[in-house]
């Protein structure tokens, strides 16, 4: 297996950080470990968007509180997809940026 970045990598670490398009990488490159640490991690971090999205979906109910978390909730989101973006570079680059608690969440499974 290989471990680090190769060029025809490229395309498949784009998806590895592009929402559900993770499980490209993930179920078809079975030759490159760097690859499927991206797409692994991508795979959290649309797991965790998608989690956190419907926390904030229910708690936007909540009578007085609602309406800070409906203000919170776009910047929450614009944060994701910077990281996704940041991620999505760094793993073209040929480094692999463990992202905070995302990746933590990686190791376990």
């Amino acid at each position: 297996m290989n471990d680090e970045k190769r060029d025809e990598d490229t395309l498949m670490l784009v998806l590895a950080y592009l929402g559900v398009l993770a499980l490209v990488p993930y179920l078809t490159v079975t030759d490159s470990d760097y690859v499927r640490w991206h797409a692994k991690q991508g795979l959290t971090l649309t797991g965790v968007w998608l989690a956190a999205n419907i926390v904030l979906g229910i708690l936007t109910e909540i009578p007085g509180l609602g309406m800070i978390f409906g203000l919170i909730s776009p910047f929450f989101s614009l944060a994701i997809v910077a990281i996704f973006i940041v991620a999505m570079v760094k793993a073209i680059q040929g480094e692999r940026w463990p992202i905070p608690v995302v990746s933590d969440l990686t190791e376990k499974w």
